[in-house]
This record gives C-alpha cells, sequence and structure tokens, in this order.
C-alpha cells in the first residue's frame, strides 16, 4: 500500500515540477478603466511584455507593433467596442442613410465633463 502512495507522490510531484506551456503571444481584451467606465481596447505581449491601450474602431488606427510586427484586432472586437461606446453615449450612431451608402464610420463624442 505505501508502495502504491509513493508511485502517486511522485507522479503528483512530477507533474507539479513540469513547466505549463502557456501559447505565446497578442492577447486582445476589451475592457473598461475604473475611474469612468470608459472601454477601451487593450493588446499585450507575452514576448516582449508590450502593452496598447485604444478607444479607436478605426481599424487604420488600432495597429499593435511590438516584436518586429504590426498586428490589428479582429473586426468583431471594434464592433463591440463600438456597440459599448453607443450605449453608453460615448459615440454617435450613424443614421440609416449613412449606413445604407457605405460611408464612413461614426466618430466619438466629445466628453465635456472632464474638463
Amino acid at each position: 500500500m505505501s508502495n502504491d502512495l509513493n508511485k502517486q507522490y511522485n507522479a503528483i510531484m512530477k507533474a507539479r515540477a513540469e513547466p505549463i506551456s502557456v501559447p505565446a503571444g497578442t492577447t486582445w481584451k476589451l475592457k473598461e478603466y475604473l475611474y469612468d467606465g470608459r472601454p477601451y481596447i487593450e493588446a499585450s505581449c507575452d514576448k516582449c511584455s508590450m502593452t496598447m491601450r485604444t478607444e479607436s474602431i478605426v481599424p487604420s488606427v488600432v495597429v499593435f507593433k511590438h516584436c518586429g510586427k504590426t498586428e490589428t484586432p479582429e473586426p468583431e472586437l471594434l464592433e463591440r467596442l463600438e456597440r459599448i461606446q453607443i450605449a453608453r453615449g460615448l459615440r454617435k450612431a450613424n443614421s440609416f442613410v449613412k449606413r445604407l451608402l457605405g460611408e464612413a464610420k461614426s466618430t466619438p463624442t466629445p466628453d465635456l465633463t472632464s474638463f
């Protein structure tokens, strides 16, 4: 019986000693500031520890340059950020005509409460 316990114990200790492999790369997250609740996108790299935060929804602006490469977030993440900004009154929604004609994305409304 004690031999079985020793084997189990050794197997557990061996498993604990092996490093856990977490895939390295860029992590994109939708977060919000603690002090005013404004949503933003944060990108972070596991390799170089660079981080970037932005409130923009324009794909050409939301560019994360690190480790000699340039990355952009998924379009779905930008759309989620825009929907949250519109719902909280931080951005004006496009009119039906602008959406129908495929004109430019909505622009952020200025936040005059911080002045």
